[in-house]
C-alpha cells in the first residue's frame, strides 16, 4: 500500500522502482505524469523525459536537490553533474558508484532505498542553510572530476598494465 509522508505524498515503493527508477518511453512517462496529476501531486513530481542541454541546466539551477535512486549504478555522472551546480544529492545506499561519490551528510545523503527514507531526506534540505553548504561541498569535490583527469588516470592505469605484463613474442 502507498505510504504517506510528512510531505503529503503517497509513495509505493515497489511500484515507484519497477515503474519510474529505469527509463521508460515517453508514452509510460505521460501515463505516470497522469497518474500523479490524478492523485494531486502533479505540482511536485513531474515526468520530463529528455531534456536538452539548456533545459537540463535549468531543471538542476531550480531544484533544492537532485535525487539518484538507481541500483547499482556504475559510475554516478547524475550525481557528478548536481554537485558541479552545486545540489546536494540523495542516493541510496545500494547505489554502487554513488555511495562511492558522496559522502553521508556532508556533500548529500545516502539512504535506503526507499520512499519514505528519501522523503525524509528530502525533508533535512529545506534547511536552506544545510542546503546551501552541502551543495557547496559538492561542487568542490566535483572540481576533482574532470575529462583531462580521467583521461590521465586511463592512461597511467594502461601504462601500468604494459610495463608489468610480458612482452609478447619475446623468447626467454
Amino acid at each position: 500500500d502507498p505510504i504517506p509522508t510528512r510531505s503529503g505524498c503517497h509513495l509505493d515503493d515497489h511500484r515507484l522502482w519497477r515503474d519510474v527508477a529505469i527509463h521508460h518511453p515517453m508514452d509510460r512517462l505521460r501515463a505516470a505524469d497522469a497518474a500523479a496529476a490524478a492523485q494531486g501531486i502533479r505540482p511536485r513530481v513531474a515526468f520530463l523525459g529528455r531534456l536538452t542541454k539548456d533545459e537540463l541546466l535549468g531543471e538542476y539551477a531550480s531544484a533544492l536537490c537532485v535525487v539518484c535512486p538507481a541500483f547499482d549504478e556504475d559510475y554516478g555522472l547524475t550525481c557528478l553533474e548536481a554537485m558541479a551546480l552545486g545540489k546536494p544529492v540523495i542516493a541510496c545506499v545500494d547505489g554502487g558508484g554513488y555511495v562511492e561519490l558522496i559522502e553521508n551528510g556532508v556533500d548529500g545523503f545516502l539512504v535506503e532505498a526507499t520512499g519514505p527514507a528519501i522523503a525524509e531526506a528530502i525533508e533535512r534540505l529545506r534547511d536552506p542553510a544545510l542546503a546551501r553548504e552541502m551543495g557547496a561541498r559538492g561542487r568542490e569535490k566535483a572540481k576533482a572530476y574532470t575529462w583531462p583527469k580521467a583521461i590521465d588516470h586511463v592512461e597511467r592505469a594502461l601504462n601500468e598494465a604494459f610495463t608489468r605484463a610480458p612482452h609478447r613474442g619475446s623468447h626467454r
